[in-house]
């Protein structure tokens, strides 16, 4: 059978019938409704897992809600402060370049970049940063200054 495109075949837009390539009508607003609900969850759980320390989860789950919401610059700079507390200090930096580059006055990156160059020159200075936690982030800064609140 011959088509006119990969979703339609001939006969079926000679017909009248072309189905359609979302499915049933709302099938496309439906599944981005479960994908931005799921990433709402994974949001979540990567603030939930990094009021537990578990720095490692955080970033992984605020990478999935940026792979699948790439706009999502809060998303985008929790990663940035999950790759901060695990020492991946380039990616961070990185991540929050992206965000000033789509809002320049972004608070959380802006903050994240001075930190970087706190760490920047306590290392240059051979002088440890005083009251760090792992990676060089403050604990108490992850849920309030660094990482942001929960999404419904």
């Amino acid at each position: 059978m011959t088509t006119t495109n990969d979703f339609v075949p001939t006969t079926a837009a000679a017909a009248g019938t072309v189905p359609s390539p979302t499915g049933p009508a709302g099938a496309g607003a439906r599944r981005l409704e479960r994908i931005s609900a799921h990433a709402a969850r994974l949001f979540n759980d990567g603030l939930a897992a990094a009021g537990q320390g578990r720095f490692a989860a955080a970033r992984d789950c605020f990478a999935a809600v940026v792979l699948w919401h790439p706009h999502d610059l809060e998303a985008r700079s929790a990663y940035a402060f999950g790759c901060l507390s695990l020492g991946d200090d380039e990616e961070a930096r990185r991540q929050w370049e992206l965000v000033l580059s789509r809002r320049p006055r972004d608070e959380r990156a802006l903050r994240g970049l001075a930190m970087l160059e706190e760490r920047r020159r306590a290392a240059h200075a051979d002088v440890e940063p005083g009251g760090v936690g792992p990676g060089g982030v403050e604990p108490g800064g992850v849920e309030s200054g660094g990482w942001t609140q929960a999404r419904p």
